[in-house]
């Protein structure tokens, strides 16, 4: 929601990516905190566990975003405003798209 909000305010759509990466940051640790709370004792949980959170995949998702980040990056800024701003808007349209159909079938 970051990206539309501050593209649709006239901000480079660049700046909104970069901003939406920091605000995934700050958003994504107190959410983690919660989640290991809350499930914190929950039955059933995949060996690893810190409440609802796998520690064996953070293990496997850290390595692989920091390694892959920097490639991300250079990617973004390679590609002209346009386009970027197309392969954002097709990237919302999925992703509306498979909300739809998770909820219609």
């Amino acid at each position: 929601m970051n990206n539309t909000f501050m593209t649709l305010y006239g901000r480079p759509i660049h700046q909104a990516v970069t901003t939406s990466s920091g605000t995934g940051l700050m958003i994504s640790i107190p959410g983690t905190i919660g989640l290991i709370w809350a499930g914190w004792g929950a039955d059933f949980l995949p060996p690893f566990s810190a409440g609802y959170v796998n520690l064996l995949g953070v293990l496997l998702i850290i390595p692989v975003t920091t390694f892959a980040a920097p490639y991300g990056v250079k990617f973004a800024h390679a590609l002209p405003r346009r386009k970027m701003e197309v392969f954002f808007g097709v990237f919302l349209l999925v992703v509306a798209a498979r909300f739809l159909f998770g909820m219609l079938g």
